[in-house]
């Protein structure tokens, strides 16, 4: 099979974060097709060509969080202030709940979706039928 295109480029990268150091496009690279390998998992679509502009946002979202945190941070104290970066930093490259909205908006299945219960013919759920 054939390897699919990345979901977002480099140039794409480059207009969030500002010129990367061609020593560096690599390894953002790298993370651009793991990341668009998460959007596309999440959302169980392949997207050969012509990915919604905002799966790119959130592609490029995923990557420059990694950028700003490469250890994996999870907390960080310096004198008397804290940041915590939840449990999901510690992964460097993941979907925020955000994130997974707008995958589940372009995929078709709206920002909001809810599991159809069914049953066997004449069942309603537990409600009467009268």
């Amino acid at each position: 099979m054939p390897e699919l295109p990345l979901l977002a480029t480099i140039d794409d990268l480059q207009r969030r974060v500002g010129q990367i150091d061609p020593d560096s496009v690599d390894r953002a690279e790298s993370l651009l097709a793991y990341a668009s390998s998460l959007v596309r998992a999440d959302a169980n679509r392949r997207w050969e060509t012509d990915p919604p502009e905002e799966l790119v946002e959130v592609v490029v979202g995923m990557v420059e969080r990694a950028r700003d945190n490469p250890a994996g941070l999870t907390q960080d104290t310096v004198g008397p202030f804290s940041v915590s970066y939840g449990p999901e930093a510690a992964q460097r490259v993941y979907l925020t709940k955000g994130d997974r909205a707008i995958i589940r908006s372009a995929a078709g299945g709206g920002a909001f979706t809810v599991p159809q219960r069914t049953g066997p013919a004449g069942w309603h759920g537990g409600r009467s039928s009268w």
